[in-house]
């Protein structure tokens, strides 16, 4: 809806603006969907790690895997979304759903990359048996390499984001600043068609830069 009404406004105000109204109205739903995608990410393996070692620590006790995946949620609180996947995960598998089907549901809504490996070892360990704990270890230092690489890369990638953000800031103030200066600029603009065709492109460049630098600055391993 915020799209269309962008979209209706940017024609309304000058033709010219089409292009970066276009642009808005395709990539604002998809960057908001993929935010909230990261961040439900982000969110799950901020914890984890932590979740893999008191499974493993819960494993070396003598615990089944189910009693340690149960006791290593115990101090998590309730709105956490690993909590969520984990108590659904132990639900399943004793109501006798199959292996694969509840271990296929368990994050599946969650974009880690991770969790296929945790997946299959679990599995593994739920059909044939076997030590569970050191992989779970070593999955957990894979989950913790794998955020350093990430803050890493948005450390190493912050200046790509700033000259976004300064487009961004820059080229509407410019634009103002012609308009003050020039009172015949916006009419110029509507009216001549070299002068529309070229601030059309010029507004769809910066527009698509924008996009560009911030999906190339988005690293993720």
């Amino acid at each position: 809806i915020c799209s269309v009404i962008v979209t209706a406004v940017g024609l309304l105000v000058s033709w010219f603006t089409l292009p970066v109204t276009l642009l808005g109205t395709f990539y604002l739903p998809y960057s908001f969907l993929e935010r909230r995608i990261q961040q439900r990410a982000s969110e799950f393996g901020a914890e984890y790690p932590t979740v893999l070692l008191a499974t493993a620590s819960s494993l070396r006790a003598g615990l089944s895997a189910h009693l340690a995946l149960e006791r290593s949620i115990r101090l998590l609180p309730q709105g956490s979304i690993v909590r969520h996947q984990v108590e659904h995960l132990v639900a399943d598998l004793r109501r006798g759903v199959s292996n694969r089907e509840a271990l296929r549901r368990f994050g599946g809504d969650v974009a880690l990359p991770d969790l296929v490996l945790f997946r299959r070892a679990l599995l593994l360990v739920l059909e044939h048996g076997g030590r569970f704990a050191p992989t779970l270890m070593r999955l957990a230092q894979l989950s913790r390499d794998r955020q350093s690489l990430v803050r890493g890369a948005n450390v190493a990638t912050s200046s790509m984001r700033m000259t976004a953000n300064v487009l961004l800031i820059l080229a509407p103030a410019l634009l103002g600043l012609l308009a003050i200066r020039n009172r015949e600029f916006w009419s110029t603009i509507s009216t001549d068609p070299i002068a529309t065709a070229l601030a059309s492109t010029g507004a769809g460049c910066i527009g698509l830069s924008i996009i560009v630098l911030r999906r190339m600055s988005d690293f993720r391993p």
